[in-house]
């Protein structure tokens, strides 16, 4: 079978809901590696409910198979992007098959979180990157210093955050700049349909996504990642391989 690798031109709707930023986008943020290596089958709560109940974007037949090798989250505080400051937390459990004659394995983008309507719409229209709302909060610890990250559902009323991570640079190594490139090749994204979803669009058409970092002044970090196993299941969850 074989699939287009092309950019989503226009949005699916006539009126769409939100601000349109197309591609590319140039931004600015702070950005969290915690690395991963994946064996075996595809770890469980690897996606999204919406997403795994599409064929297209979750079915091996239609999507491709799980081949594992190094995977990724990342937590991201954006500064500056087209649709303004926002939070987020991309979780890539390694390489995907491609149903295309001739394509190699490559990375995909099966569970992302962010705080904020409009780049939940973009990214998926734009990437096909599965974005749902949640909340974070971002909290100095001293003694010694070192920064806390919780992930909570977007309901105000939720106390109990489904993730947590404890990111502690070391002291005693000096910064130094840092450069990378990521290719991301993601199916389409099914739609939500529910009122009051109107950000969770869908899309037709596969998209390959060539993503560049660049920093001056990197640092290595020992992190502490907690889930609750209450948390390790549904909508809003984070997969076993990073606890």
């Amino acid at each position: 079978m074989s699939q287009p690798l092309e950019p989503n031109p226009s949005p699916l709707e006539s009126n769409p809901p939100f601000v349109l930023a197309p591609p590319p986008w140039q931004t600015k943020c702070d950005i969290y590696w915690l690395p991963s290596y994946g064996r075996g089958p595809l770890p469980a709560n690897a996606y999204s409910p919406l997403e795994a109940s599409s064929p297209t974007f979750a079915d091996p037949a239609q999507s491709g198979d799980f081949k594992g090798g190094l995977g990724l989250v990342m937590i991201i505080r954006y500064s500056e992007t087209p649709v303004g400051s926002y939070n987020e937390m991309i979780y890539m459990p390694g390489s995907f098959q491609v149903p295309r004659e001739g394509a190699k394995p490559a990375s995909r983008v099966t569970r992302i979180y962010v705080d904020q309507k409009e780049t939940t719409y973009n990214g998926r229209l734009n990437w096909n990157l599965p974005k749902h709302l949640v909340r974070f909060t971002f909290t100095n610890l001293n003694n010694p210093a070192r920064i806390q990250v919780q992930v909570f559902p977007p309901d105000t009323t939720a106390t109990s955050p489904f993730f947590t991570a404890t990111v502690k640079p070391f002291r005693w190594l000096p910064s130094f700049p840092f450069s990378s490139k990521a290719l991301v090749i993601n199916p389409p994204v099914p739609a939500s349909g529910k009122d009051g979803e109107e950000e969770l669009c869908g899309t037709d058409k596969w998209v390959r996504t060539a993503m560049a970092f660049s920093c001056k002044n990197a640092k290595l970090c020992s992190t502490d990642v907690v889930q609750p196993h209450e948390r390790r299941g549904g909508r809003y969850c984070a997969c076993e391989l990073v606890a």
